[in-house]
């Protein structure tokens, strides 16, 4: 690998809760002093932390700058609680969401060269982090302006109940208001008109397939456009890397060019 990976922690100013992250500089962070980056922040999945798939994600990144498909950016994978579903818990012990949108970024635009511009600020997760990644998007369409879910976990709460009923009773205290007011499905009916047209999804799937249609037919239903190009199904397992190697250059090329993306056919 070119670039370097580092982990380390910051107090959180609000929290006052120790939040560990991963960092990812590329080499011209080293070779261009004073060149700003695009930034990703990369939300890890259920019963991971913030060590799981940055070498992955960045090696992918690497690859394609090298063949010049894609221009070079840092990035951030923030600590979940290995189960936060990248919400705040109900009774503040978890509160994943502050330490990530109020702490982190804060903290990560101030100290690194990152352009602090949503269009060139993305949210990206796997599993879980796909969620959390739609979840945010849907939320907080100022300040992220694309998003890639990778088989993201996208549960309603008939399923999350289902699914996950010893989270949903953990850090939600089986609250059924409290949960939907901060589900994916309940933001993007909320906030439809803010997020439509301004941010840029891109989504792949793999053996959560069927969650993953379900959402897409509701942001269909909101109007909130996604291309055919933009919702790939891998066929892959539960498995970032596969993913990645199945979305090839259509992802790279979304990436650089979101708004003009066309027909997704491979370079």
């Amino acid at each position: 690998m070119n670039g370097h990976i580092e982990f380390t922690a910051i107090r959180g100013p609000l929290t006052h809760k120790e939040i560990w992250f991963g960092l990812y500089l590329p080499r011209e962070y080293h070779q261009a002093p004073g060149r700003k980056f695009p930034v990703m922040y990369y939300l890890h999945g259920l019963n991971e932390d913030y060590t799981a798939n940055i070498a992955t994600v960045a090696g992918y990144m690497e690859k394609a700058v090298e063949k010049g498909r894609a221009d070079p950016m840092i990035i951030v994978t923030p600590d979940g609680y290995t189960n936060s579903m990248w919400m705040d818990s109900i009774d503040g012990k978890k509160p994943a969401e502050t330490n990530l949108i109020k702490e982190l970024i804060p903290y990560i635009e101030k100290t690194y060269p990152v352009i602090p511009d949503r269009e060139k600020r993305i949210i990206a997760g796997f599993s879980m982090g796909g969620y959390g990644a739609i979840r945010y998007a849907m939320k907080l369409p100022e300040y992220f302006g694309m998003c890639i879910s990778m088989d993201g976990a996208i549960h309603t709460l008939k399923t999350f109940k289902q699914f996950r009923s010893d989270i949903f009773c953990d850090n939600f205290h089986e609250n059924e208001p409290y949960f939907n007011a901060n589900s994916v499905y309940e933001l993007a009916q909320k906030n439809a008109d803010k997020v439509r047209g301004r941010v840029d999804f891109f989504i792949l799937t793999g053996v959560l397939a069927s969650f993953n249609d379900g959402f897409r037919h509701h942001m269909d239903g909101l109007k909130i456009p996604i291309a055919d190009a933009c919702f790939i199904k891998t066929g892959c397992d539960h498995d970032v890397q596969c993913m990645l190697e199945k979305a090839g250059t259509r992802l790279l090329r979304w990436i650089r060019e979101p708004v003009s993306y066309g027909s997704g056919t491979d370079m």
